[in-house]
């Protein structure tokens, strides 16, 4: 396997037709990612005949293809519902390719540059129905639900947008943005799909078939003490676990039809997985084929996914046809990869379809509707479901900041364990290796008779970087202001050491100007929380308190060690009126020890000297 430059994969894909990449994060185990350049042959079909005939060509052992299958092909599949189908269009597409022309990478080698990244713009976003036209399909979705012909619908609209701009951009942001298993770069001549997709469909090795159906999610934690919070929240949560097992039922009805009797097992239920921003709650389900089941079998059975129709299938894709307005296209049909005797298809959640000459983008967008769904939260969800495309977060990088003492890094361990927490958190892929590599090439550099500051930095595909330098401290006058600015306690990067601190970096550098050592700050409760680079600690009638984490603070190690140590020091909120009855202020780093303030200025010009 090949090391290759992101960039220089998407760069042939979009000026070469029908070329593809399909990404996997490094994140996960031992993952591969597909790079497919010229096809040999290129195979459609459109009429229901033709439809099932060409999906046989996927049986063979040998082939190595990906292929799309609209969401519409269910409609061809199943007799009746044969009425629906519209043969007008390709509902299939298989691109087989030459050995040679399929290069598998290991996702953990590809060179993802993350700097200079060219503009896009993403503008006139907008769904296909009104506010009204919403609620008015979600109220007639219920009355089906009350008359007992379906439990679940999933609904969904088509949002439509304008792309400008460089796209392998756009595929870097969404990737960085979202940690999805399946992720697509397809040129499809006059247009590209891209797919952030975390779902699997079904995977077939040998003979076993392996389905894992997403149902119930729960938002991400703001700190890690929150996010185990949300996470087991889900775990528990009987409404979602309902759903989750009636999807389960569904597809072990669906891979009954074609798997040996009494091998179909569902043995990890209401798994938990973390995504950027959400918790998703999904279950496993393995069984042994029967034996001569092909590919092109289990198609058949059991496309498109249960998760995308709801329940029962037969009756809920009716519904749908009735109610959608616009046909769905790739959007919740399945991206398949046949490789070497393995068939993996993904879900196609989360996909767009931008024209190559107009930029002209749609992506579909989707709900679960049960019983008790609220028209007005349902629609406003759908809404904020399209926003990822826009409200993407910025680049930005973990990092700690060490001490080097003789040749030793000071509490090393401590900030390792730090950043590895922030790792898993954010899902930075984190390799122990690359870390080893590191530290030996720092400390190759250093000379035993000088103290030096590290600056060690971690990306989010497992490559670290650093700065080095001779660090001499002479304390001086130690004198704080605070800001006039105010920090949000709900901003999750509060809680963690990363480069996204851009309102600390600014300040600091305005004060450090005007000769102050460090600028503090409030929260949105005017509650004092740290400084742009210090913990804090203030004496009150002869005790010293530390701000509370909630308040908004990172737990610096300095800080740990003093509370581990001092059982005396209690966290506590603090207030302004509390902040100025102070008696004195001590601040902590792992860089500068701890250091009493001598003054603390406000910006009306009041200074309190210690």
């Amino acid at each position: 396997m090949n090391n290759q430059k992101l960039e220089n994969i998407l760069t042939y894909i979009i000026a070469n037709k029908y070329s593809a990449l399909f990404y996997t994060p490094p994140l996960y185990k031992n993952t591969v990612s597909y790079f497919f350049k010229k096809p040999k042959e290129i195979l459609t079909a459109s009429s229901i005949r033709d439809c099932k005939e060409l999906l046989n060509v996927l049986n063979s052992e040998k082939i190595k293809a990906y292929t799309l299958l609209n969401y519409e092909l269910g409609y061809a599949l199943e007799k009746s519902l044969n009425m629906y189908y519209d043969d007008s269009l390709n509902n299939i597409q298989i691109l087989k390719f030459a050995e040679n022309e399929v290069e598998e990478l290991d996702s953990k080698k590809i060179d993802i540059s993350v700097k200079n990244y060219g503009e896009y713009k993403i503008k006139n976003f907008r769904l296909n129905v009104t506010e009204n036209e919403y609620k008015k399909n979600i109220k007639n979705i219920k009355k089906y639900l009350i008359a007992g012909d379906t439990y679940q619908v999933n609904y969904t609209v088509k949002s439509s947008f304008t792309f400008s701009g460089d796209y392998i951009s756009l595929f870097k942001t969404l990737i960085f943005n979202q940690s999805a298993r399946y992720s697509a770069f397809i040129n499809l001549g006059e247009k590209i799909i891209i797919s952030i997709s975390p779902e699997l469909f079904f995977e077939i090795k040998g003979n076993v078939i392996t389905t894992i159906p997403m149902k119930g999610t729960s938002k991400r934690g703001m700190n890690i003490e929150n996010d185990i919070k949300n996470s087991s929240s889900l775990k528990l949560n009987e409404k979602d676990r309902a759903e989750n097992v009636m999807i389960i039922d569904l597809l072990r009805n669906d891979i009954g039809r074609f798997c040996e009797y009494g091998s179909i097992k569902a043995n990890e239920l209401f798994s938990i997985e973390k995504y950027e921003s959400l918790y998703q709650m999904v279950s496993k389900i393995k069984g042994r084929l029967n034996e001569g089941t092909k590919v092109a079998d289990v198609i058949k059975n059991i496309f498109p996914c249960g998760s995308v129709t709801g329940a029962p299938k037969i009756k809920t894709m009716e519904i749908i046809n009735e109610l959608e307005n616009e046909k769905r296209g790739i959007y919740t049909g399945a991206i398949g990869i046949l490789n070497n005797g393995k068939a993996t298809f993904n879900v196609t959640i989360r996909t767009m379809e931008i024209n190559k000459k107009s930029g002209n983008g749609t992506m579909g967008l989707g709900s679960g509707i049960v019983i008790d769904s609220d028209e007005q939260k349902e629609y406003e969800e759908v809404n904020l479901k399209g926003k990822f495309l826009n409200n993407t977060q910025n680049y930005f990088e973990l990092f700690e900041t060490m001490r080097i003492v003789k040749g030793e890094i000071i509490d090393f361990d401590k900030h390792i364990n730090r950043i590895k927490k922030a790792a898993d958190f954010f899902l930075f892929y984190f390799n122990n290796f690359n870390l080893e590599k590191t530290i030996n090439e720092i400390l190759s550099k250093i000379k035993k008779d000088d103290n030096y500051r590290l600056k060690l930095m971690l990306n989010k595909y497992g490559l670290f970087n650093y700065e080095l330098s001779v660090f001499n401290f002479n304390k001086g006058l130690v004198k704080i202001i605070l800001s006039k600015h105010k920090i949000s306690s709900s901003n999750t990067y509060q809680y963690f050491k990363t480069t996204n601190r851009k309102l600390y970096d600014n300040e600091s550098k305005k004060y450090a100007k005007q000769k102050y050592f460090e600028v503090i700050f409030l929260n949105e409760r005017d509650e004092l929380t740290e400084g742009s680079i210090s913990n804090i600690f203030i004496k009150i009638n002869n005790k010293w308190f530390t701000p509370k984490i909630e308040s908004g603070i990172l737990n610096g190690i300095q800080r740990e060690k003093l509370l581990k140590n001092n059982s005396d020091i209690k966290e506590e909120t603090i207030t302004l009126d509390k902040l100025l009855k102070a008696e004195g202020i001590i601040l902590t780093n792992s860089l500068k020890g701890q250091l009493k303030v001598d003054e603390f200025h406000f910006n009306d010009g009041e200074i309190i000297h210690f």
